[in-house]
Parts: structure tokens; sequence; C-alpha cells
């Protein structure tokens, strides 16, 4: 997968997964360096007003230096 391919593959999850509609609920990104397997991994976090954090693997980066 090609840097424009991983873009656009960014840009649609972000689309689908970050529900601004929701009220009271906290996003955040987390991105882990994977030192083993010489990538990235982003995670995306959201936070539901008191139910609780969930992470889910949003994308792994691999070979980007």
């Amino acid at each position: 997968m090609n840097k424009q391919q991983e873009l656009t593959l960014i840009n649609q999850r972000i689309e689908t997964l970050f529900n601004v509609s929701k009220f009271n609920t906290q996003f955040w990104i987390v991105i882990v360096n994977d030192i083993y397997d010489h990538s990235y991994n982003i995670f995306l976090v959201n936070d539901d007003e008191g139910k609780g954090n969930v992470l889910f693997q949003f994308i792994r980066l691999k070979n980007i230096h």
C-alpha cells in the first residue's frame, strides 16, 4: 500500500469512526512505535460519558522510514 492509499484509508476511517454527533464524548488517538515490527500502530480511543474507554486499532503503518 503506498502513502496515498494509506492516507485515503485513514481519512475514510476518521469519517466513519469519529461520530461528532455524540454529546459529551471525548476522542483521542494513540500512536505506538513497534520497534520489533518496524511499524507504527495507531489506535482510536473514545470515552462515551462514563461508559468507559473503548480502544481499537485504527491502522498499522509499516515501512515508513
